[in-house]
């Protein structure tokens, strides 16, 4: 009778959680690359990798690149991983593992690519403990073995290829940031100029008003049969000139602070519900809104006033993070009107459709993100708000 033939021992059943371990141990000691490489035939791994690249490219590819590119994909793919292992654990894995230390270090001695696996794969502490030693020790050994064969030069050429555009990407990299870094800073100081000159400009106005009060108070009104001015009525007239001229410099200057604010806003990205506020906003065009109810032809002041300071509050993106000086919300509106333009501002503080932006100059303002829903519908000509219309119907 001829005698029985031996049967190789199963396998125990890789578990998708003890992979997952498996690969980050190999991955943490710069392991996982060299035991693939080494255990896996390219043609093996060609065939794991056959959808991974169009087939004149994986002709072109050197072999040393296939452990690459299996190596990448398994960390980024829970089922190619999966797949890999269980690659690994028939080319190299163990019915079981040593039960003592002495042979643990015989066998990564002996057999130093599947005592990485199993050492990778291993639940008990002292393998754990040792890990990093083992998998040190197993790489030396198997890249001073014969099977461990050397990589083709086109493969370090390749490597080197890379690395050179790597490098030349990181010095582009950190050029652009230095440069924007500095364009920051001359934005920067910019903006301090600009608003060091309008507190001297607010000054200056304050002081023109006082004296125009003034000379309103004493100097004599003008003479009607057209005889000259005195000197009094002529330094009033003079100082008045000279009071729209700092109101017009004074614009000036908050509509230059403005657009520096707002271009340092977009470099510094101040959060993130800020910038989805922005882009909900920008979603939908502001003019659009008014199609159906033109602002212009809206016979409500207070409500055409409203709408027409929401719709360029909303049109420029002022909402949540990005926010402007309180005098630009109603710049625009007549003169005749700014009463009316007031009350509101402050009447959609207290309704919470504005939120206040304190800054070391003057008092900023912005949307709330929470209410644009309800703003766009404002725009449109639709007021839900109880208080809002009680406002916008009284006399």
């Amino acid at each position: 009778m001829a005698p029985r033939e031996e049967t190789k021992p199963r396998r125990p059943r890789l578990e998708n959680k003890v992979v997952d371990a498996a690969f980050d141990r190999l991955a943490k000691q710069r392991a996982l690359h060299t035991l693939v490489r080494g255990a896996l035939p390219v043609a093996t791994l060609k065939r794991l990798l056959k959808d991974a690249m169009p087939k004149n490219k994986a002709r072109e590819m050197p072999d040393e690149t296939w452990s690459s590119l299996a190596v990448g994909i398994c960390m980024e793919s829970a089922d190619f991983g999966d797949t890999l292992a269980e690659a690994l654990h028939e080319r190299v894995g163990w019915d079981r593992e040593p039960a003592a230390m002495d042979d643990w270090w015989r066998a990564v001695r002996e057999r130093p690519l599947e005592a990485l696996w199993m050492a990778a794969l291993s639940s008990s502490k002292d393998v754990k403990k040792e890990f990093a030693h083992i998998a040190s020790h197993c790489i030396e050994n198997f890249r001073s073995s014969p099977e461990s064969v050397p990589p083709s030069w086109e493969y370090v050429e390749g490597l080197l290829d890379v690395m050179a555009v790597t490098n030349q990407d990181m010095r582009d990299a950190e050029r652009d940031a230095d440069d924007a870094v500095r364009k920051y800073e001359v934005e920067r100081e910019r903006l301090d100029d600009l608003r060091d000159e309008l507190r001297r400009q607010r000054r200056e106005l304050a002081e023109l008003r006082a004296e125009v009060a003034d000379y309103r108070r004493e100097a004599p009104a003008a003479p009607a049969d057209g005889t000259p001015l005195s000197d009094e009525a002529r330094r009033s007239e003079d100082l008045e000139r000279r009071l729209r001229k700092s109101e017009k410099e004074r614009e000036h200057l908050h509509r230059r602070i403005e657009r520096l604010e707002d271009a340092l806003e977009g470099r510094e990205d101040e959060g993130e519900a800020g910038s989805e506020a922005v882009e909900t906003a920008a979603g939908s065009d502001p003019a659009e809104l008014e199609d159906a109810n033109p602002i212009a032809d809206d016979p409500n002041p207070r409500r055409r006033v409203m709408r027409a300071m929401l719709k360029k509050l909303l049109k420029k993106g002022k909402v949540g993070a990005s926010h402007t000086h309180e005098d630009n919300v109603h710049r625009g509106v007549a003169d005749h009107e700014k009463g009316l333009a007031k009350e509101a501002i402050d009447l959609l503080y207290r309704e919470g459709y504005f939120v206040p932006k304190p800054t070391t100059t003057d008092p900023h303002v912005s949307i709330a993100p929470e209410r644009v829903a309800e703003v766009k519908a404002i725009i449109a000509g639709e007021v839900q708000d109880a208080r809002l219309r009680r406002f916008l119907e009284s006399e």
